[in-house]
């Protein structure tokens, strides 16, 4: 800390206390990608069930063109004036079913199209997920690297204070519970010290 004029020193607690910090941010961050992967998967899962039904309303329609097709070239042409004539029956009921048909292929572009801009979105979303997924990789793998290249360091900290101080035996051998009980009371240390000397 070159603005404040003076040493900062990590010790082996807030090192931990980071660590623990870490990974508590890690499991936030993983709940979180894993919820956003539950709904990838869920809308995948309606995009394919939408896409099963255009499907089927597409293979409806195709076989009944043909139907259309040949009931519209059976219907007599109708003159003008046979048309104003003309009472709604039989005939009438065919064009309503026509203008049905068409009516239905046209809600199926529609809904084909829908379907297409939900795959992109859904996409653009599993690919942000996958970057994030692989930021927190990279992290917890640096985090554990440096947690490794930490610890040895520690063990010779506490192996030279062993050596100087011969008589104090209450000084830990492992490195993971030096970062608690004799560093929470440094005023018994130092008498313990003090008294040897």
């Amino acid at each position: 800390m070159r603005w404040a004029r003076r040493r900062h020193y990590t010790t082996p607690q807030s090192y931990l206390d980071l660590i623990e910090l870490y990974k508590g941010l890690l499991k936030a961050q993983r709940s979180a990608t894993g919820d956003a992967r539950e709904r990838l998967l869920n809308g995948l899962a309606k995009l394919g069930e939408t896409n099963e039904q255009v499907e089927q309303m597409r293979g409806e329609l195709s076989a009944l063109q043909p139907v259309i097709h040949e009931k519209s070239q059976a219907r007599p042409s109708l003159s003008p004036l046979s048309r104003a004539q003309h009472r709604p029956g039989p005939r009438s009921a065919r064009r309503c079913s026509v203008q049905a048909a068409a009516a239905m292929q046209a809600e199926v572009v529609r809904d084909q199209a829908g379907a297409e801009t939900v795959r992109a979105n859904v996409a653009r979303e599993e690919a942000a997920v996958a970057q994030t997924a692989a930021e927190a990789k990279a992290l917890a793998e640096d985090a554990k690297a440096d947690l490794a290249q930490a610890l040895p360091a520690l063990q010779a900290a506490i192996d030279s204070l062993s050596a100087l101080n011969k008589g104090a035996g209450n000084l830990p051998q492992d490195p993971a519970s030096a970062c608690s009980a004799p560093w929470q009371q440094p005023a018994e240390l130092f008498k313990a010290l003090a008294q040897e000397m």
